[in-house]
């Protein structure tokens, strides 16, 4: 093979993998979805006048929340989260259930602030009849839950 034939193959491997690269970060890989995330955060506090900055951390909260459900459904899904994770000392001190209910309630923080939002009367008008709201004790916090996503839940 020749060296301008080399050249070539050489090229057109750049070229695939420069594709490749754009592809991440254009659309395909996770920071993307992430920077689309952290828009459609910032839109909701533009929409209601402001937003606690500190719900975010709830994130880390839907993250564990993800990994426990691949994980699967025993009582060992927790830990291997952790380690899918990248938190096998957190597993190893046995510090992992603690950090995981801390992380818990930071999600139960964001999933109350919009739930909290939907349950606004005009958001849960529909037809003219109001839907009720109940309030409910969920790891020591009080959440509101409109009653339809009560229904849901039971099913």
């Amino acid at each position: 093979m020749s060296t301008f034939e080399q050249l070539g193959i050489l090229a057109a491997q750049i070229s695939v993998e420069s594709e490749r690269l754009r592809d991440v970060y254009d659309g395909a890989g996770v920071l993307p979805s992430l920077e689309r995330a952290a828009e459609a955060f910032v839109d909701e506090a533009v929409r209601r006048g402001g937003l606690d900055l500190d719900l975010v951390e709830g994130f880390k909260g839907l993250v564990l929340e993800a990994a426990v459900r691949r994980c699967g459904t025993d009582k060992e899904a927790v830990k291997k989260a952790f380690v899918l994770l990248g938190k096998e000392t957190s597993v190893k001190s046995r510090n992992h259930t603690a950090q995981y209910e801390r992380e818990f309630g930071k999600l139960l923080d964001l999933r109350g602030a919009f739930v909290a939002a939907a349950a606004e009367p005009a958001a849960l008008t529909e037809g003219g009849a109001t839907a009720t709201v109940t309030t409910t004790s969920v790891g020591g916090r009080a959440v509101s839950f409109p009653a339809v996503m009560q229904e849901a839940s039971k099913q």
